[in-house]
């Protein structure tokens, strides 16, 4: 079940963007109804730039999937998925940036990993525990 947290740089969304957003990245994973999770934020224009030019309008989607397949898949999705919702979006496939990150098994059995840092003097230590959720 893949999950994406999608960034627009854009003043204002239309009411049903998120939701076309989500059917096409569901088209392109290959996920029935409400296997495919979506959220998105507006960042403003302002908030935007980049280098030495006049900054385009961007979508940044990270997509949390429990199997990120192999190098091969990931490139298949990336250009599927940046396709679909440059359509989506409006915007040309250039200015959708996709990131693949690992997720946990399943929403109800994964596990928690918790890390607990300590300060000693001048050293650091990192603890590292795993909980069920």
């Amino acid at each position: 079940m893949p999950i994406l947290d999608v960034e627009l740089v854009a003043e204002t969304l239309s009411s049903d963007l998120v939701q076309r957003v989500a059917d096409a990245a569901a088209d392109v994973f290959e996920t029935g109804p409400g296997r495919t999770w979506t959220r998105m934020r507006l960042l403003p224009p302002a908030h935007y730039a980049e280098n030495h030019c006049e900054a385009a309008a961007p979508v940044f989607v990270s997509v949390l999937k429990a199997d990120v397949g192999t190098e091969e898949d990931r490139a298949r999705w990336a250009e599927t998925l940046a396709r679909a919702l440059a359509g989506v979006c409006s915007t040309s496939v250039e200015h959708v940036h996709v990131l693949f990150l690992p997720g946990p098994v399943s929403n109800t059995s994964a596990a928690a990993s918790a890390t607990r840092c300590t300060r000693s003097d001048d050293r650091v230590s990192a603890t590292s525990s795993t909980s069920r959720m």
